[in-house]
Order: C-alpha cells, then sequence, then structure tokens
C-alpha cells in the first residue's frame, strides 16, 4: 500500500461533528433572530417603540423580559467560552437602544421614554 488509508471515523466523533455544526447553526439563527427583533422594535420606520409597547398592551413586560433573558444567554455563552460577547454580536444588540428608558408596570404593560433632546 502506497498511502495508508486513515482510521474510519468513530460514532462518538462523528456524533460529536454534528452537534457542533447543530450548536453552530443554532448560534447563527439565534443571531440573527436577535438582531431582526431589536431593529423591529428600536429602528422600525412605521411605529415607535412606545407604540409597540401599547399594542403588545399586558404582554409588554413579558417580551422585554424575554429579551433580557435572551441577552443574558449571548453573555453567558461567550463567558463560558471565555470570549467577550461582542464576538458573537455587537453588543447595541443586547441592550435598550442608547438614551432610552423602559419602565416594567405591575400590570404587564411597559413605556418606552426617548432620550431627552438638547
Amino acid at each position: 500500500m502506497l498511502f495508508p488509508q486513515a482510521s474510519p471515523e468513530s460514532a462518538a466523533s462523528q456524533i460529536a461533528r454534528g452537534l457542533t455544526a447543530t450548536m453552530n447553526a443554532e448560534i447563527d439563527r439565534r443571531i440573527a433572530v436577535r438582531k431582526e427583533s431589536w431593529t423591529a422594535f428600536w429602528e422600525n420606520p412605521q411605529a415607535t417603540p412606545q407604540e409597540i409597547l401599547e399594542a403588545l398592551g399586558t404582554q409588554a413586560v413579558t417580551a422585554l423580559t424575554a429579551s433580557s433573558v435572551d441577552a443574558g444567554w449571548f453573555r453567558s455563552l461567550a463567558a463560558s467560552m471565555g470570549k467577550d460577547v461582542a464576538e458573537f454580536i455587537p453588543e447595541q444588540y443586547l441592550d435598550l437602544k442608547s438614551g432610552w428608558k423602559v419602565t416594567l408596570n405591575p400590570d404587564g404593560t411597559a413605556t418606552a421614554t426617548p432620550p431627552a433632546e438638547n
């Protein structure tokens, strides 16, 4: 035999390769959804953040809490890998738009206050 044949990949290696590909695809999907959702809420030309919160009604706090948990997921993932979260997604997509304030109300509604104009 001129060239030795590579030994076949073990079942564990095949599974690990498949899991890694699946996890990378999920991270890429979550990054895309996060950017799209953030932009739809904060930079939508058709509705202001306050109008969107009003349309959410008593589900506004739930939506904002889910968004906060999702942002935490990105930060935790980065920390677990010893990386900065910005290596995955620009940090602007993980926080309120600069200068804005959001108030969560006990009835589930929320208000978004834009930055003060100078």
